[in-house]
């Protein structure tokens, strides 16, 4: 007897992995050249005193290879995935302080709420929306904010501005995720210059070079 051809059929499912921005201090999703973040106030020379001023930073998605694109976008590009559950691992920035000892970035839980400080240097914030219909985790994403202070800080050297850096990763979660499906693995990290005077509001990006500007090099793990 010769046997009938089978009615089970085994779909592989590809979706292409979005592109994380990390921003600070942006209130647009144009693109400038970088800018000066201000950090607080000065007595003299080139470090900030104590009175820090609060950064903001902020994060999002975009199809690969686009750096100008919202959300909206994003989300109308079939190909990706809608995500349930995002968790944000941010690695608090280290810099000089007076006298030349490494300080880590001030981390102030009541200024951001639904924070949580690992204690080993970094922290963590879950971003969860199961509702693709309204957007997504990757929607809710854009509306997290970390807010962090460099007291003290050297922010020049002379003449001279100190580059900073701040990393995140993000461990995301699809919407009804499949039994063999991994988690999509995003990193970004974001350079910026302290500033003691009041400058207009920009954003950093990361570009090769997530705007006050970036040539960004983004890394992609499973």
């Amino acid at each position: 007897m010769v046997a009938g051809p089978s009615s089970d059929l085994t779909f592989n499912v590809k979706a292409d992995k979005p592109q994380l921005q990390k921003l600070v201090k942006a209130n647009t999703l144009d693109m400038f050249v970088q800018q000066d973040i201000y950090g607080g106030e000065t007595d003299g020379g080139d470090y900030l005193n104590d009175k820090a001023s609060d950064v903001p930073f902020y994060f999002f998605l975009s199809p690969q290879g686009i750096t100008n694109q919202t959300i909206q976008e994003y989300r109308a590009n079939q190909t990706y995935r809608s995500y349930e559950t995002i968790v944000i691992k941010d690695t608090l920035p280290t810099y000089e302080g007076v006298g030349g000892q490494t300080l880590t970035a001030t981390f102030d839980p009541a200024k951001n709420p639904g924070w949580t400080n690992n204690g080993d240097g970094t922290v963590s914030y879950t971003v969860t929306n199961p509702d693709p219909a309204s957007g997504g985790a990757e929607t809710t994403l854009r509306n997290v904010r970390l807010r962090l202070s460099f007291p003290n800080a050297k922010f020049k050297n002379g003449n001279k501005q100190i580059v900073h850096s701040n990393n995140v990763e993000l461990t995301m979660t699809p919407y009804q995720k499949g039994p063999s499906e991994p988690d999509t693995v995003l990193t970004d990290d974001v350079p910026f210059t302290l500033t003691s005077e009041l400058v207009p509001a920009g954003m950093f990006r990361k570009m090769p070079i997530i705007v006050v500007g970036f040539a960004c090099s983004l890394r992609l793990t499973t």
